[in-house]
């Protein structure tokens, strides 16, 4: 592996600069950032003598060169109290070596967390913006326009209109009442009317109904005595019943499964025929 002199020249100074800027910042307290320590000096130093490969005499030379160097001197011993001192270095001390830009940004290299929650805490305690009110409408003052034309005086004055509407509502309600008055003094004498009708038919129809009852009453008592003095018992049983024969009508009156009243028939018409001698003919 070949090192060139030029590329060794810039990584040197760019590991001064950092160096030097975390000294500044943090008070010189170099150990914390990777201070070099005696090896790392003699390693740069032997770097920029360490010829290229391609170039045995140079190789050999420095090879030689290299064995002849002085022992590196060791680094002394920090007490406690002096590293303290250089770990916290006074805050108003004036910065020396760097400008205030080239100190922000070594700061930014060595803490870019530390500053990313920084701003973050920051711009999370800022407060949103109020909304800008609005502004109020102008207001408007009311216009004058004068006094209206129309009052409420001139409601109190009846027109010739109004006045003959009047005059014709209330003849039509004198009408219309006159009206009602007879057709209610109608219906009550046709309900009146209505009334003796019925009562005097109710009268005719009743009496006329008792003197039937009485004719019919009459007439029955009459018949009842005939028949009493005619013929026996038995004869005037087998008239109520309508009975003349065995084969009379009276034996369908109870109807389709009913008792055969044949031999009670029988022995009413035998009764019957017997006449005076039958058994109760006289009657009781």
């Amino acid at each position: 592996m070949a090192f060139e002199q030029g590329a060794s020249d810039l990584t040197a100074d760019f590991l001064q600069r950092e160096k030097q800027a975390a000294g500044v910042l943090l008070g010189d307290d170099e150990t914390l950032f990777g201070a070099p320590s005696a090896g790392e000096h003699d390693f740069e130093r032997r770097a920029h003598e360490f010829p290229a490969l391609d170039d045995d005499g140079a190789f050999e030379a420095a090879l030689s060169k290299s064995h002849d160097a002085p022992a590196v001197q060791q680094a002394p011993v920090v007490s406690d109290e002096e590293h303290f001192r250089v770990s916290y270095p006074d805050m108003d001390a004036p910065v020396s070596g760097l400008d205030a830009e080239d100190a922000q940004h070594a700061w930014e290299a060595t803490a870019p967390r530390m500053q990313k929650e920084t701003l973050y805490a920051l711009e999370r305690d800022v407060p949103a913006p109020e909304p800008e009110a609005e502004p109020a409408p102008p207001v408007t003052e009311p216009v004058d326009v004068g006094p209206t034309p129309f009052t409420y005086e001139a409601l109190d004055e009846e027109t010739e209109a109004l006045r003959a509407w009047r005059e014709r509502q209330a003849d039509d309600v004198a009408r219309r009442e006159a009206q009602a008055e007879r057709q209610r003094a109608e219906a009550v004498s046709r309900a009146e009317r209505e009334m003796d009708e019925f009562y005097d038919n109710y009268r005719a129809q009743k009496e006329k109904n008792i003197k039937k009852n009485k004719e019919d009453e009459a007439q029955f008592q009459q018949q009842r005595q005939a028949e009493l003095a005619e013929g026996t018992t038995w004869t005037r049983i087998t008239k109520l019943l309508d009975l003349q024969h065995s084969q009379s009508k009276t034996i369908a009156k109870g109807g389709a499964g009913s008792s055969d009243l044949t031999r009670m028939k029988d022995l009413y018409l035998r009764l019957r025929r017997e006449g005076e001698k039958a058994p109760g003919a006289a009657g009781y």
